[in-house]
């Protein structure tokens, strides 16, 4: 599947978690859980094949970066859960009429910045907030959004930019900090430039969404759809 041996690796921030949900809790916000969602939804992350997507009809939901891509009218729903400040760089011009949905573990910055925004807080599982209903902890926003509103009730998710690797040179759609640390992994005929964090990623969406309750379609041809299609194939011994 790979051409040598893949290294996953996440780097986790040191950051003050504990003080960021404290601070978010004491803001009254309501909570995500309480959301009415129809029972299919697009999400865009912020991977190249992003600027492919024509608007598909229904709900839509922008994680990170992703939400630069949408001028005038925003997505229906936006999500983040890192716990940096540099997540706020974000959210120069948060569109009107957009739900943010913000996990109680971010920055007290991104929340301050929303103030005048439709905000739902949610929880990431953590010692801190096993007590609140979390999500369980994975390595992206994408995989962590993917799994709260499934647990709202979406069934069907189809995915643009959620790409994984470097397309035509591009490691995102619209600019956004990237941690360097690339390599080179096949996936049957193919070969994807990518790092070790992506192939964390595509190990942990693997593991999240085959099997599940839920359905995952990922479009766009880049390394993720790559390995959950190859991993489909093996389960069904194809």
């Amino acid at each position: 599947m790979h051409s040598g041996p893949v290294e996953f690796a996440i780097q986790t921030p040191d950051v003050d978690t504990a003080s960021h949900v404290a601070s978010s809790l004491a803001r009254g916000l309501p909570s995500a859980d309480d959301l009415i969602v129809k029972d299919h939804l697009s999400v865009v992350a912020n991977g190249p094949t992003a600027l492919q997507l024509n608007a598909p009809p229904g709900p839509l939901l922008a994680v990170n970066g992703a939400l630069r891509l949408f001028t005038g009218c925003g997505p229906t729903y936006w999500a983040a859960c890192d716990p940096q400040q540099l997540v706020v760089n974000f959210l120069d011009d948060p569109p009107e009429n957009t739900k943010y949905l913000i996990a109680s573990k971010c920055h007290p910055d991104v929340f301050d910045r929303l103030k005048n925004r439709d905000v739902y807080i949610w929880h990431v599982e953590d010692q801190e907030t096993e007590h609140l209903n979390p999500v369980p902890t994975a390595v992206s926003i994408t995989l962590c959004a993917i799994q709260l509103f499934a647990r709202l009730g979406v069934k069907r998710f189809d995915t643009w930019g959620w790409d994984g690797c470097y397309l035509d040179g591009r490691s995102h759609a619209a600019e956004q900090a990237h941690n360097v640390n690339d390599r080179m992994i096949g996936v049957g005929p193919a070969v994807y430039h990518t790092t070790p964090t992506w192939a964390a990623e595509a190990d942990d969406a693997c593991q999240l969404f085959i099997g599940a309750d839920y359905e995952v379609n990922v479009h766009g041809g880049g390394m993720f759809g790559a390995i959950l299609d190859y991993r489909r194939a093996a389960e069904r011994g194809g």
